[in-house]
């Protein structure tokens, strides 16, 4: 087996234990989705995932590894963030306008069983 064929053996073993090292990720945020939810807290802190890039970067000993482990996990917290909006945001609808504008009416009527939130402009009913 040549070199090249090694390296490529060990990382897709290397692969296969991040995917489950996802899921297992994953799942510990539908725990913090559940909180979240129970709490009426927003998905986004800053705070936190500041704290998680500096500490999980510390466990970099590789130097010239720091930059992308960094790309790495701050696309990890985004893909985090999406998927908490995804579930969080499942059931809310946006209209533009105040409670008891067309809009709201219409939001009222399309999805009675839907939560509702009013949105200050029409295009940022698409963000949420």
């Amino acid at each position: 087996m040549s070199l090249l064929d090694d390296a490529r053996k060990r990382i897709n073993a290397i692969d296969a234990d991040m995917a489950r090292l996802f899921e297992e990720r994953m799942q510990a945020v539908e725990d913090v989705i559940r909180y979240k939810q129970e709490h009426q807290m927003q998905v986004l802190d800053t705070s936190r995932e500041q704290y998680v890039i500096e500490h999980n970067t510390s466990y970099i000993q590789q130097e010239a590894y720091r930059d992308s482990y960094i790309e790495f996990i701050t696309d990890m917290l985004a893909i985090s963030r999406k998927y908490q909006r995804s579930i969080i945001n499942r059931d809310l609808v946006g209209y533009s306008g105040t409670e008891g504008a067309f809009s709201h009416i219409a939001a009222e009527k399309v999805f009675p069983d839907h939560r509702k939130k009013a949105m200050q402009h029409l295009k940022m009913c698409f963000r949420q």
